[in-house]
């Protein structure tokens, strides 16, 4: 019960960082099209983001995002040793990264072939 309220807590705190952040400034949300996350997608999936609506787009990469934090820090918080939280934590970091934007990558290439 203690990681689901921690992941509920984590979500909602890492979000709304997050939204405060790029999603409500304008300026912001103009560089995030050049962001790391933007690029990987756009290179390696071969989407064209000019075609989504780049809020919603930013938004869905955004809770994604979130998402790989916070399962990173429910798993990591798993175990008693600092150091054993830190090396796992980087492990399902990475990993959850590579699922998820595997997954995102997918789902946006399906949608892009709709529109």
């Amino acid at each position: 019960m203690e990681e689901i309220l921690l992941f509920v807590i984590t979500f909602a705190l890492v979000y709304g960082v997050y939204a405060l952040m790029i999603l409500k400034s304008k300026k912001r949300l103009e560089s995030y099209k050049k962001s790391t996350e933007i690029r990987y997608l756009e290179n390696k999936y071969q989407i064209d983001i000019s075609k989504f609506p780049f809020k919603k787009l930013a938004r869905t990469v955004l809770i994604v995002n979130t998402l790989d934090i916070c399962i990173t820090a429910a798993i990591a918080c798993l175990f008693s040793s600092w150091i054993l939280k830190f090396v796992i934590g980087f492990l399902v970091l990475l990993l959850t990264i590579l699922i998820s934007y595997s997954f995102l990558g997918h789902y946006l290439k399906k949608k892009e072939r709709k529109m």
